[in-house]
């Protein structure tokens, strides 16, 4: 996996002078889907997407971001139980369905959890894992050069030790393209 992440990234060096290129910041605002009982959590987060133009309707991405979940509230009291925190980094692929405009995604990488509360023996449960995100997305242009994104994605984590968390998300950015056309 490492090594696939390391060819992306040199893909991603060695083409940016022969490609459109854009960056986007955005907010995201989800709900975890296989929380056992209700209340359910909220995710709320932050992410950057920088995204490389191949060709007219297909970019490369690469994307950064945290989230995490907010504390149930149970009885008044806050609950940590089954809470948590992930940095995911992934690469990807984004085809444009209509236009330049509509697309679709998919993207997978490493990421970094923390989960709440600390383990039987008082220890960190932070973790180092795999994800994957599917989702969907529109830009609506601004101008020749800014743009606003909105996209709904799944995400998960495939992996017994993080309890096979997955959320849907939304998300809106703000986003600035260069480069050639």
């Amino acid at each position: 996996m490492k090594q696939i992440i390391i060819a992306l990234l040199f893909i991603f060096a060695s083409v940016q002078a022969f490609s459109q290129r854009s960056i986007n910041f955005g907010i995201i605002y989800g709900q975890r889907l296989n929380y056992r009982t209700p209340p359910f959590n909220s995710v709320t987060g932050i992410s950057v997407e920088y995204k490389l133009s191949m060709e007219t309707k297909i970019e490369f991405r690469l994307s950064a971001g945290i989230e995490g979940t907010s504390p149930t509230v149970s009885n008044g009291v806050d609950s940590y139980k089954d809470d948590f925190v992930v940095i995911p980094i992934r690469v990807g692929i984004q085809p444009y369905i209509y236009e330049d405009k509509g697309f679709l995604f998919v993207e997978s990488g490493l990421l970094t959890i923390k989960t709440f509360p600390f383990d039987e023996l008082g220890r960190d449960n932070l973790r180092l894992g795999f994800s994957l995100a599917l989702g969907v997305g529109y830009r609506f242009p601004l101008n020749q050069r800014k743009y606003i994104q909105t996209s709904l994605s799944y995400n998960y984590i495939p992996n017994s030790n993080f309890y096979n968390f997955s959320w849907i998300n939304i998300r809106l950015a703000y986003g600035l393209k260069w480069g050639n056309n």
